[in-house]
């Protein structure tokens, strides 16, 4: 099986990652095939602290080098954990979604309970005068008043 070391400063929770230094070897799975999180055993290779990404060809997927040991005999051993952003990066830009959280920053309009709202207001009440008539077809004489309400600076 063929695994594609690299090194990125990129953050976890970034989907288009910049990875440099790849550098392909052969390795073997340790115990069961798990595709999340698989145990790798490979030559030892110099400097191997290196690299804290990888690719696994044959599963498809990106990971995190989460753990690494020297064993005896010259083996390495590699525990990874899959980065699912990277790995369905394509699916994930492909698709149409709609926004729950927000991040830190961006577009103020986005609803989230979990971020907080300045209890700011600046309210301004603007009579109408009666001789200039409203144009909307949902007016009539028991009419009196119009909310309305602007969110943003």
């Amino acid at each position: 099986m063929t695994l594609i070391l690299y090194n990125t400063t990129s953050p976890q929770r970034k989907i288009n990652k910049t990875l440099t230094n790849a550098y392909t070897v052969t390795f073997s799975l340790k115990g069961d095939a798990n595709v999340v999180s698989p145990v790798v055993l490979l030559k030892y290779i110099s400097g191997i602290d290196r690299f804290n990404y990888a690719y696994i060809e044959e599963f498809h997927r990106y990971y995190w080098i989460t753990d690494i040991h020297e064993l005896i005999g010259g083996v390495t051993e590699l525990t990874l954990r899959c980065d699912v952003l990277m790995t369905y990066k394509p699916d994930v830009l492909a698709a149409n979604l709609s926004m729950i959280r927000k991040g830190k920053g961006g577009l103020s309009m986005i609803p989230d309970t979990n971020y907080p709202l300045y209890p700011y207001r600046d309210m301004k009440v603007i009579k109408f005068v009666p001789e200039v008539p409203v144009l909307t077809d949902t007016m009539d004489e028991y009419t009196k008043c119009f909310v309305l309400t602007v969110a943003g600076k």
